[in-house]
C-alpha cells in the first residue's frame, strides 16, 4: 500500500475526508428534485465525487438551487423531464452555476479613436475590425505610426502601403 495512504489511514484523515464527502453527497442527494424514471444513486455518487474533486460542494449546491428554480418555472418538477443526477453532475450543472449572482454588465461598444485626427482617418479608412485587429493600440509620433509588434508593423505596411502614404505616414514601426 502507498506509504502516504497508510499514514493518512493511521491518522484518520482519509476517514474524515470520506465522512465529509458522504455527508455532502447525502445532503445534495436529498435536495435533488425527484424524477419519474430511473435515477441510480450509486452512479450519482461517482459523478458527484468527480465533480466535487474539481469544484466546491457549495458551488454544486448553488447550481442545484438554480436548476430547481428552472424546474419550478417550467413546471417540470417531479416528471420525467427532470434530468438524471448523473447527467446534471457530468457538466450540465454549469448552466446554473451563476444562479443568484448579479449579471455581469455587457461590455460597452468599441469607441473609435478620438485623440488624434490621423488615427480617426486611419480608423475610417480601414474600418472597425481591421483597425482593432492591426492598429489598436497605436501611437503616432511626427509622421510615424508606431504599433505594438513588429509583425503588425510589417503586415500593415505591406498590405496598406498606399493608404498609409496617402494619410501622411512616412514610416510604420514597432514600438520599443
Amino acid at each position: 500500500m502507498n506509504k502516504i495512504v497508510e499514514e493518512n489511514m493511521v491518522s484518520g484523515e482519509l476517514n474524515d475526508r470520506r465522512h465529509r464527502f458522504d455527508a455532502d453527497f447525502e445532503s445534495w442527494w436529498k435536495s435533488y428534485p425527484k424524477r419519474v424514471g430511473s435515477n441510480p444513486k450509486n452512479k450519482a455518487r461517482t459523478a458527484y465525487l468527480r465533480a466535487a474533486s474539481r469544484y466546491t460542494p457549495e458551488r454544486l449546491r448553488i447550481a442545484l438551487t438554480g436548476y430547481f428554480a428552472h424546474l419550478h418555472e417550467t413546471k417540470t418538477n417531479n416528471t420525467s423531464f427532470v434530468m438524471m443526477a448523473t447527467t446534471f453532475l457530468n457538466g450540465r450543472w454549469e448552466e446554473w452555476d451563476n444562479f443568484g449572482q448579479p449579471e455581469k454588465p455587457a461590455k460597452p461598444p468599441y469607441q473609435p479613436p478620438v485623440d488624434n485626427i490621423k488615427k480617426m482617418q486611419l480608423y475610417n479608412e480601414l474600418g472597425e475590425s481591421e483597425y482593432r485587429l492591426w492598429c489598436d493600440p497605436c501611437w503616432i509620433y511626427a509622421e510615424e505610426l508606431h504599433l505594438s509588434s513588429q509583425f503588425r508593423a510589417d503586415w500593415l505596411s505591406e498590405k496598406y502601403d498606399g493608404l498609409l502614404h496617402k494619410l501622411g505616414f512616412k514610416k510604420v514601426v514597432a514600438k520599443k
